[in-house]
């Protein structure tokens, strides 16, 4: 008589053994691939969250304190070949040859270049260049002017993904450094990466200088006994002049509304916003643009509005100069 064997296996066993392996082994896959895509979610908002804080808070110290040094206000003195001509009219004697070489031709100051409160360029609407002087509202031990320095901000193409860019921060205490010296010979980091567009708004007032009083003259005081000028309006003087002599509070006021009136500029060129505008620095600040998270398939906007504080002031030394 014959025995079987049992110790082999069915083929109703093996494939049920195959199916259920299958059956882990496409869980666990499913649960690797989601395992996945959380991380790198979890990823890209971790660089979300922390390369906009980052960016905002550096430009906040930085724009927040901007200002314009005290030799931007000083005015030009009048040259010499002005004084030379009145000295030739006049027919002053000339200068000994050797008194005019002890003299010297111009003071180490004015061959100096002069310092840029505040610069930007743009290309197309993307920001290319963005240089200020700023400097830190605490004031060191024994030391009664704060420390300034010039900042450098740039966009350039991100190494990392070349169709994005990247923001580049430097920074320097000499602030008539040249700004080609800068870019080139100034150490720079990098505040934020993964950028698809930047741009920038700058807005500023159109302040008015003060109108000088002309000084009042003696001699047209009548003498005792005679009448003077009437008070008021006269019957001669249009209405409107009438009105405008008689409340200077009102033309006043009307001007400082004015003045809250804000132009809007993408660049900021000193030259021509001293002409446009008589102003040196612009009051607020608009940074705008997109960021895109690590996975390359979110776009995240970020908008950071900044006050320069030191503006009102530089306004009434703009006003009065």
């Amino acid at each position: 008589m014959i025995k079987k064997s049992t110790l082999g296996m069915t083929l109703i066993e093996i494939s049920i053994a195959l199916m259920i392996a299958s059956m882990m082994s496409i869980a666990l896959f499913s649960f690797l691939r989601n395992t996945t895509k959380v991380s790198q979610t979890v990823d890209a908002v971790l660089d979300y969250t922390e390369a906009i804080p980052l960016a905002y808070d550096q430009l906040e110290r930085d724009i927040s304190a901007i200002y314009a040094p005290d030799v931007l206000y000083e005015r030009k003195p009048p040259s010499q070949s002005k004084k030379k001509g009145a000295a030739g009219k006049k027919g002053a004697p000339a200068t000994p040859p050797a008194q005019a070489a002890q003299t010297p031709s111009a003071s180490s100051s004015d061959t100096e270049p002069k310092p840029i409160a505040f610069y930007s360029k743009i290309e197309g609407k993307r920001l290319l260049t963005m240089s200020f002087i700023t400097t830190t509202r605490l004031v060191g031990f024994r030391r009664k002017d704060p420390y300034r320095m010039q900042v450098l901000y740039r966009t350039m193409p991100d190494e990392n993904s070349p169709e994005l860019l990247k923001l580049v921060r430097q920074q320097s205490p000499d602030i008539r450094l040249p700004l080609k010296k800068f870019e080139e010979g100034v150490p720079s980091f990098t505040l934020m990466r993964r950028i698809k567009t930047c741009s920038m708004r700058l807005l500023a007032p159109k302040i008015k200088p003060k109108q000088k009083t002309p000084p009042k003259d003696k001699s047209t005081t009548p003498p005792a006994g005679q009448q003077g000028p009437q008070k008021g309006p006269q019957k001669n003087q249009p209405p409107a002049q009438a009105t405008a002599n008689k409340s200077p509070a009102d033309q006043k006021a009307k001007e400082k509304e004015e003045e809250k009136k804000l132009n809007v500029a993408d660049a900021w060129i000193p030259a021509q916003m001293k002409k446009e505008l008589n102003v040196l620095i612009p009051a607020y600040v608009e940074i705008e643009g997109i960021f895109v998270d690590g996975t390359g398939a979110r776009e995240r906007p970020f908008k950071f509005v900044y006050k320069i504080q030191s503006f009102e002031e530089h306004a009434d030394r703009m006003r009065n100069r």
